[in-house]
């Protein structure tokens, strides 16, 4: 068999206007990443976040949960030469991930069941995650000697801060929805069977929204911690006068003006 083949339907997208939902399709080992999945996140994904039509971005799970984490039975098969398991997944997963964190779409994950390993590093680089409740994250590193990847390091400490992502990778084997949203790696917690809909609704929302509104507060917001504050100032400035021009302002503008007889 090919590595194409191997490949084929392990991540599977769905456009619905300018949402794409894109698929981990391995429910028989519970979405574990090896280096085929990592590779078809690489490619399948690369089209997607280049898409200048699509942008909302939902990631979701097939199957019991979202992702067990890194396939251990991929990398038992590499006795003795385990740093060439690593290679072959991390390599094109790093690819995924740069392109993940440098795309201006917004990414949402949609998470049921569990949320394992390299499933929470996934879902910490994410702009949102909607988890439906009874959703268990188990950080699973240090429990089996080891120290973080898939992005964990970087989504975590951005997205919860230094001292919860301390706690949630070294003190603790696993969380759930509550404290999730507590610290702000959840935004919105779904009732049991209304995952779905739920998620719908939400990046429905975020998709009616100009690109231009999207990207540019994302944008902003990433930039705001390195920047300084007379030129985060001139950013605002900047994106704010890019936005006045687009139709929906225009539009908006135009209705008050005439609701107030200005002219």
């Amino acid at each position: 068999m090919t590595e194409t083949n191997l490949q084929a339907g392990l991540v599977q997208t769905e456009t619905d206007g300018a949402i794409c939902y894109v698929t981990l399709c391995a429910p028989d080992r519970l979405n574990a990443v090896d280096a085929n999945m990592a590779v078809a996140l690489r490619d399948v994904c690369g089209s997607v976040l280049s898409d200048d039509d699509i942008t909302v971005v939902v990631f979701r799970g097939a199957g019991r949960g979202f992702c067990a984490g890194g396939d251990l039975r991929y990398i038992s098969q590499f006795a003795g030469r385990t740093d060439e398991a690593l290679d072959n997944i991390l390599l094109p997963l790093h690819e995924f991930l740069e392109e993940l964190n440098a795309s201006d779409k917004i990414i949402v994950f949609s998470v049921h069941g569990a949320v394992a390993g390299a499933g929470l590093s996934l879902v910490s680089m994410g702009d949102f995650c909607i988890a439906e409740e009874g959703t268990t994250f188990v950080p699973a590193y240090a429990a089996i000697g080891l120290t973080p990847d898939g992005g964990g390091t970087v989504g975590l400490s951005r997205t919860v801060g230094a001292r919860h992502a301390l706690r949630y990778l070294l003190a603790e084997d696993k969380f759930d929805c509550t404290d999730a949203l507590r610290t702000g790696l959840v935004t919105k917690i779904a009732t049991k069977g209304t995952l779905e809909e739920t998620t719908k609704q939400f990046a429905e929302r975020l998709a009616s929204f100009p690109q231009v509104v999207l990207a540019g507060t994302k944008h902003l917001l990433r930039s705001a911690g390195n920047t300084e504050i007379s030129q985060q100032l001139e950013h605002e400035h900047a994106q704010l006068g890019v936005s006045m021009n687009g139709e929906l302002f225009q539009a908006r503008l135009i209705k008050i003006i005439n609701s107030s007889g200005v002219n």
